[in-house]
């Protein structure tokens, strides 16, 4: 099964990403030139049967990282407003 390393362009990385296909004759020659303009590697490769379904899952994997940032976040906001009732119920019975 053929392996695709994904490639973003660090300032618009929703949109401008690409991906070479590792086991072929010119993929150190393609990485090189992808590296020379800026690309950055995004990941680990992925194994898929061809190129379509290996963008398929790079984007799932991308929506993935996203829902979890999400959830990370949203408990932090659970967690700091917990914190902040906590401390006003303090103030008043200390007043």
């Amino acid at each position: 099964m053929p392996n695709y390393e994904f490639y973003t362009f660090p300032y618009n990385q929703n949109t401008d990403f690409t991906h070479l296909e590792i086991d072929t004759d010119i993929y150190e020659e393609e990485r090189e030139i992808l590296l020379s303009h800026g690309f950055e590697v995004d990941g680990s490769p992925i194994y898929a049967e061809n190129s379509l379904l290996a963008v398929e899952v790079y984007k799932k994997r991308d929506i993935n990282n996203i829902a979890e940032e999400l959830n990370k976040s949203f408990l932090s906001c659970i967690v700091v407003e917990g914190f902040m009732v906590l401390w006003r119920r303090f103030r008043k019975v200390k007043s």
